[in-house]
């Protein structure tokens, strides 16, 4: 899956991008990669290689930053306020229309990434959809 994170930061559709919305972005696919609670070694280590790839430009990794990403999602996760204010925030940092479909796309591509999309990731994307369809 974090193959899936770095491959779709090198997108073509992510090259006019801020910052903020690639942070926003790989907030997103982190907490849809860890919606269904497993985790394997090969989704670590294969982001050294595709960062290269990326279009990634801030003041560390993006490896460094998905870590950040997870940290900061497990202290939002159980917590239904602390969950719909980070699910706010990667919206709103997100921005445009087009960059929040794009995420939404890039989502559901983690989701299936392991062969299925289970049902926590399934009732993750559409929370992420129904925040997304607020600001429309």
């Amino acid at each position: 899956m974090l193959e899936t994170i770095t491959s779709t930061l090198a997108a073509s559709q992510t090259e006019a991008w801020s910052q903020t919305q690639r942070e926003a972005l790989v907030d997103a696919m982190v907490w849809v990669m860890y919606a269904d609670h497993f985790l394997a070694d090969v989704e670590r280590s294969s982001i050294d290689e595709q960062a290269a790839k990326s279009r990634w430009a801030g003041p560390m990794p993006v490896k460094d930053y998905s870590l950040k990403s997870a940290t900061a999602l497990r202290q939002a996760l159980g917590d239904p306020a602390a969950e719909t204010a980070y699910a706010e925030s990667i919206i709103d940092r997100l921005g445009d229309k087009p960059a929040r479909d794009y995420t939404l796309f890039a989502c559901g591509e983690v989701s299936r990434s392991d062969g299925r999309t289970d049902m926590d990731e399934a009732r993750l994307l559409s929370r992420l959809r129904e925040e997304a369809n607020r600001l429309r």
